[in-house]
């Protein structure tokens, strides 16, 4: 009891010397936005494919991807905004795995398999923003809408010292050569091409002028939509440190 009374207080105390001593809230702000990130996917699916399911998890390993894009922030009062903007972001996952003949009977190699999912976001986010003199914490909740630019995959293979055709030119036959190629990633994407994500943030924003701001946060969003129309569903999700640089209207 204590303790929730100390942390309304703390809240009271926080908003009302926000109040009293922040500088002047802007109505618009537009920043600039670039976020390195964690990014991975989940698996689920029916009985049926929970073998397949487990054995995924395995191979498939998290990989780097990247935001970058414009933001926008609409302010409606001292403590709450809306922000959206138009970002840009790479997203996926890699597989490790042996890579077979086309046959599917002999091991030629091991393959780094990198799927990446390029899409072009427009996010709709609720912003709380906690004020005092020259910096403010910012916590955001909201969705995203994507839309898939392209998809691609990425595939690098070491081959296995036998593996040797004389007439082949397509694949490198000496040991510890990579072969590298990209084409599109396999499966039936959803047809709208159009994903849902959720989207939540937790950061702060320090003034560096009385126009100027700089933000710093951690990012999480994760995709309700699965990127495959097929019985095993996979969802990526991101987590990520956002770098911002906002500028007052």
């Amino acid at each position: 009891m204590r303790l929730t009374i100390f942390v309304i207080s703390f809240l009271a105390i926080g908003n009302g010397f926000a109040q009293t001593d922040s500088l002047k809230q802007t109505k618009i702000k537009i920043g600039l936005l670039y976020q390195p990130t964690y990014s991975f996917r989940t698996l689920s699916g029916d009985s049926i494919a929970s073998q397949y399911v487990n054995s995924r998890k395995w191979y498939d390993r998290a990989k780097l991807g990247y935001e970058a894009g414009i933001q926008m922030e609409g302010c409606l009062n001292q403590n709450l905004s809306i922000r959206s903007g138009l970002i840009y972001s790479n997203r996926g996952y890699k597989v490790y795995n042996r890579w077979w003949d086309e046959w599917g009977i002999a091991s030629l190699g091991y393959a780094d398999i990198n799927y990446q999912f390029h899409y072009l976001s427009v996010p709709l986010l609720a912003v709380y923003n906690l004020n005092f003199e020259n910096f403010r914490f910012k916590s955001s909740a909201g969705i995203s809408l994507d839309y898939l630019i392209n998809h691609r995959l990425k595939v690098d293979i070491e081959y296995d010292e036998w593996y040797s055709m004389e007439n082949e030119t397509i694949f490198l036959n000496r040991e510890d050569e990579h072969h590298q190629w990209w084409g599109p990633a396999p499966g039936t994407l959803n047809t709208s091409n159009i994903y849902l994500s959720l989207c939540a943030a937790l950061g702060l924003e320090v003034d560096l002028t009385d126009r100027l701001s700089f933000e710093l946060s951690a990012k999480a969003n994760y995709s309700v939509t699965s990127v495959f129309s097929e019985a095993i569903e996979e969802r990526l999700y991101n987590l990520g440190v956002n770098v911002g640089l906002n500028f007052s209207l």
